[in-house]
């Protein structure tokens, strides 16, 4: 019995999927509100015909604003994870790669925070712009031309090395606390 080829992070990102980048874009533009997002902010972005309960729905659709319709429109994130399963299986093998970290779960709060990975920020997010660029560059270069796209990409690489960005300001366990216990 064959098994299936294992993806890294690098392999997720040069075939552009889809899937575990509206997961990693979700959490980029909405982890400083709660230092990360849970389970149902995800299920709520991502999948397919969820079904979630109309007290939590309203919450999640007040939490994500007219941002998420924003973040569909431009194609960063879509609605392409089928079941929850599917997404928990994502989710842990973003996990694995280091790309998210999971928020221990503590007493006053039953559920984990998922937020991008504070020591591979900078990695996550020079690889995100890179493919980014290449990808919009592409459709402008010939794309026979193998031999000058890749010097485009070097170049590429010495410029956002030298912009390094300033990670964002994630909140504390004891701040989302406050912030959970005023709404």
């Amino acid at each position: 019995m064959k098994r299936k080829k294992q993806f890294s992070f690098n392999d997720v990102i040069e075939k552009w999927k889809q899937d575990y980048l509206s997961i990693i874009f979700l959490t980029i533009h909405y982890q400083k509100r709660l230092g990360g997002l849970r389970l149902l902010h995800y299920r709520y972005a991502l999948v397919k015909n969820d079904v979630i309960s109309p007290k939590w729905e309203q919450e999640t659709k007040e939490f994500l604003g007219k941002k998420l319709k924003q973040l569909y429109y431009l194609g960063e994130i879509q609605k392409c994870i089928t079941t929850r399963q599917n997404l928990i299986n994502k989710l842990h093998k973003l996990v694995e790669w280091k790309i998210l970290e999971r928020i221990p779960e503590t007493k006053n709060r039953d559920f984990p925070l998922y937020r991008i990975n504070t020591e591979n920020f900078f990695k996550i997010d020079l690889t995100l712009r890179k493919n980014r660029l290449k990808k919009l560059f592409i459709y402008n270069i010939d794309r026979s031309s193998e031999e000058k796209i890749t010097r485009f990409e070097n170049k590429i690489d010495d410029f956002l090395e030298i912009k390094k960005p300033e990670p964002p300001k994630i909140i504390t366990g004891e701040e989302a606390e406050i912030f959970f216990r005023a709404t």
